[in-house]
């Protein structure tokens, strides 16, 4: 199931009692700590919920479709995320 982040703030303000201004800013204050962390190269670890790390990765050759050119791709910093297993 997918959630997008209209219905994700309906569910927080209604199962946290809130208002949906307040979950969106809950929301949004919660993707920029995971946005500055992963800037600084730290992990973000929420016990029973999910982990998020910053993963580099290293260049590649790829090639242009257009123009049917290989080209040299640039190192490329990623997050990449886990769910974690309930307990």
């Amino acid at each position: 199931m997918s959630v997008n982040r209209t219905e994700l703030v309906a569910q927080i303000a209604e199962r946290a009692d809130l208002t949906k201004a307040k979950a969106d800013e809950a929301l949004a204050a919660f993707q920029a700590v995971l946005v500055e962390s992963l800037a600084k190269g730290e992990a973000v670890k929420v016990t029973g919920l999910l982990s998020v790390e910053r993963v580099e990765r290293a260049a590649r050759t790829g090639r242009n479709p257009a123009h049917r050119r290989r080209d040299q791709d640039s190192p490329l910093a990623t997050a990449s995320s886990s769910p974690l297993a309930p307990r």
